[in-house]
């Protein structure tokens, strides 16, 4: 009997590690999915006004684009912080075309060219996405 005994101890204890095991996995797991909560988004001032160029091209007023941006952003869960001296990675920059679209109704002037920089053209809707695509080919060459 006492290997009957020492057998069944075991097993038991071995039953029990595997079940340890699925346990812990679980946990992670559910730590991982939990922890992206809310997500903060860093708005830094020079980023911004640099994505805020497309609009003006656009004939869009940035000022409204980036408040309607924010506000979106908020009604969408996320955290949205002053980045001046924070550092972060790329994907946690606030970026106003996750909200807004180039060329959509947001913050549209009627004058369009009385509003932009000077230097600057307004952009006909055929144009934005060229545009876009060119400004992603310069970022990833960066």
């Amino acid at each position: 009997m006492g290997n009957g005994t020492s057998f069944e101890a075991t097993f038991a204890a071995g039953i029990g590690m595997i079940g340890c095991i699925l346990g812990a996995c679980a946990l992670v797991i559910a730590l991982d999915k939990g922890s992206g909560g809310r997500p903060v988004l860093v708005y830094d001032a020079a980023s911004i006004a640099r994505q805020a160029e497309p609009y003006i091209a656009a004939g869009q007023t940035p000022m409204a684009v980036i408040d309607a941006a924010i506000e979106r952003a908020v009604e969408a869960g996320a955290i949205v912080i002053d980045g001046e001296g924070v550092k972060a990675p790329p994907s946690r920059m606030f970026q106003l075309e996750t909200f807004i679209a180039v060329g959509s109704d947001v913050g549209r002037l009627d004058d369009s060219a009385a509003f932009a920089p000077a230097g600057t053209i307004p952009m006909s809707a055929e144009t934005i996405d060229a545009q876009h695509a060119t400004q992603g080919d310069a970022e990833v060459t960066r």
